[in-house]
């Protein structure tokens, strides 16, 4: 459960979270507007790490090594990836900058299945991108959670929008949809 203000779910970091049914696991994209201070730190570390290890914007996370993704914040980065059921590693890409700023973000997340390409744009303009990962359908788990990451790992701030499509935005796309709705969060 969590409080809604001013158009947008205030989440407290410590309980707080929503879940959905997962809707994509192919081609998707992912879009979360979100505004927080958080500083949130995985076991310590002052490094931003893989997608799992932050507080979940857009949480998908299963246990161990597992076809999942999610998009988190980091160290105030954001952070977009996929797993891979079996492997020894997960694919992710992460923000250059910080979005700590208690200012709205658009944080949009894209993955191409036949390639396992994944690509992250903020506010508009892709920030990282990595031309291959796993190329299986990521169905790991059913229920996607909004606002926290693999059961913990709980994200402080407020999110306004959490969308999924089964279709992957191109650049422009991801542009014109930020320049249309950013007068909202001005």
């Amino acid at each position: 459960s969590s409080s809604v203000a001013l158009g947008s779910f205030l989440l407290n970091g410590s309980s707080q979270y929503g879940s959905f049914a997962r809707p994509v696991q192919d081609d998707f994209t992912l879009v979360v507007w979100f505004r927080t201070t958080q500083q949130y730190s995985h076991s310590g570390s002052t490094t931003a790490g893989n997608y799992w290890q932050g507080a979940g914007l857009i949480g998908g996370d299963g246990s161990s090594y597992q076809n999942d993704f999610g998009m988190s914040m980091s160290m105030g980065k954001v952070v977009f990836g996929v797993g891979k059921t079996g492997a020894t590693t997960d694919y992710s890409v992460l923000s250059p900058n910080t979005y700590r700023d208690d200012k709205w973000h658009l944080a949009v997340g894209t993955r191409i299945k036949s390639t396992g390409a994944i690509e992250l744009y903020m506010d508009g303009a892709s920030v990282a991108s990595r031309s291959t990962s796993s190329v299986d359908s990521l169905t790991y788990k059913a229920t996607l959670e909004m606002g926290r990451e693999d059961g913990s790992r709980y994200f402080n701030g407020r999110i306004a929008v959490i969308a999924a499509y089964n279709v992957v935005w191109t650049a422009s796309d991801v542009e014109g949809y930020y320049e249309l709705r950013k007068p909202r969060f001005a």
